[in-house]
């Protein structure tokens, strides 16, 4: 198998001993072919084999030498999966991509979960990828990095509901926990002061 770029964004590091710390570790990782690390960019250029190494196991490395790599998490709604030989062919299809960590499919709620180096990959390759194993990615509830459709009317009922909540309060509906200290706190003043 041709071998592979990845660019992985690289938090932590501050001389050139950090450099060379991640770049040996880098190199240390078997199915690496050669990784150059860029101080200035906090950004490092691997070249390996993914039939040796995998970006999990990239990543594992950076960690390994007291680095944090840039990794970053998005959802995607996928249409048209029926059964589980579907999910193995999404997950599959977006495991190939260079830069993706792993990638989980739940059939029930026909949602693609992928953490990936947002320096080697995104959304549109992974929009491709899965209609090129066939499938269609909803795209009005695809989120990179942001909320989904779903996740932002719930987030719409939550604000509904503390609205509702903070209106109950204020008509003395509802007593809010502080408000019942300060009330507890005023019976003892006057069960105080009639003593």
């Amino acid at each position: 198998m041709a071998s592979q770029i990845l660019e992985i964004g690289i938090r932590g590091m501050s001389c050139a001993s950090c450099v060379a710390r991640v770049e040996k570790a880098l190199n240390r990782q078997p199915g690496v072919a050669a990784a150059r690390v860029n101080l200035a960019t906090e950004r490092a250029r691997v070249e390996y084999d993914p039939a040796a190494t995998s970006a999990r196991e990239i990543a594992a490395s950076v960690d390994k030498a007291g680095y944090a790599p840039v990794v970053d998490e998005s959802e995607l709604s996928v249409r048209g999966m029926t059964c589980a030989s579907c999910v193995a062919r999404v997950e599959r299809a977006l495991r190939k991509l260079p830069g993706v960590i792993e990638a989980s499919v739940n059939l029930a709620s026909e949602r693609v979960r992928v953490r990936y180096f947002p320096a080697s990959t995104g959304v549109a390759a992974f929009r491709q990828a899965i209609a090129s194993a066939g499938y269609e990615v909803r795209v009005d509830e695809t989120s990179e990095g942001g909320r989904s459709a779903e996740e932002e009317q719930r987030a719409r009922e939550l604000a509904a509901m503390r609205r509702r909540l903070a209106e109950k309060v204020a008509e003395g509906q509802i007593a809010y926990k502080p408000q019942l200290e300060r009330v507890k706190a005023r019976q003892r003043m006057l069960e105080l002061e009639k003593e």
